[in-house]
Order: C-alpha cells, then sequence, then structure tokens
C-alpha cells in the first residue's frame, strides 16, 4: 500500500519544484529599474552620499529575455549577456559576452513580487550590499 503511494507523490513534489523555478524565472522576464539600496550597511551614511547612490542606481537597466539573453544599460554604457535562474541558490547568474568586468555576476535573489525584485550583490570589499529594482 505505502508503494502505491509513494510514486504519485514523488511525481507531484518533482511538478511543484518544476512549476516553481519556472515561476520565478517568468517573474523576472522583462526590464528592471533600480531603484534604490536595501541596506543596513548604509543607514550612517551621509544622506547626500546616499542620494548620489540612489541617483546612480536608478540608471541601471537589466532586461531579462525569454530566451536567456539580458542586457544591462548603465551609465558607463550597455552590455550584452546570457542569464539563468539557478533555483537551488536561488540567484541570478548574468554571463557577459562582452569586455564587462567582472565576466559573471551573481545575485541573490531576496524577494520578488509582480513588480519589485530585491537583490544581494553577494560579499564585495564593502560588504553584501542589497539592492531594489522596479519592472517596467
Amino acid at each position: 500500500m505505502l508503494k502505491n503511494l509513494y510514486i504519485p507523490l514523488l511525481l507531484l513534489l518533482v511538478s511543484i519544484t518544476a512549476c516553481n523555478k519556472k515561476d520565478v524565472r517568468q517573474q523576472l522576464e522583462g526590464t528592471w529599474q533600480g531603484k534604490d539600496f536595501a541596506d543596513e550597511m548604509l543607514e550612517g551614511v551621509d544622506e547626500e552620499e546616499r542620494e548620489i547612490g540612489r541617483q546612480f542606481i536608478q540608471k541601471i537597466f537589466y532586461t531579462f529575455n525569454a530566451d536567456g539573453s539580458c542586457i544591462k544599460k548603465a551609465p558607463d554604457g550597455e552590455n550584452k549577456a546570457s542569464w539563468e535562474y539557478n533555483d537551488r541558490s536561488r540567484s541570478i547568474i548574468i554571463t557577459y559576452t562582452d569586455n564587462h568586468q567582472p565576466p559573471i555576476q551573481e545575485f541573490e535573489i531576496k524577494s520578488i513580487t509582480g513588480d519589485e525584485l530585491k537583490i544581494s550583490s553577494g560579499p564585495t570589499g564593502f560588504g553584501s550590499l542589497d539592492f531594489i529594482f522596479e519592472k517596467k
């Protein structure tokens, strides 16, 4: 009896996991514009400096296409890339096809709703930086 129940439960679990990955990937597709920092590390930063940073991030756009291609537009230019969603680490991995440095970036997804994406750059020389993007 238990054996008969095991296979349908396993199939249900696999299909739920596949749907969740597809749902997040579909939510990511589209164009996202930087909005702000979401980082406690910046709490002590002078408001004027924070505003300069906020204005800079608001000029950054990522477009994630369904075919796995990606375009990053920033004040320093436009970069073409490919992207993938890693369900295990809940991260976006961007691999640039031009001279972008670093050539690969990984952003952990802190949260995603229909129109807001919170990501973390992971450890940097300044600690971990968290960003908020809005869907356009």
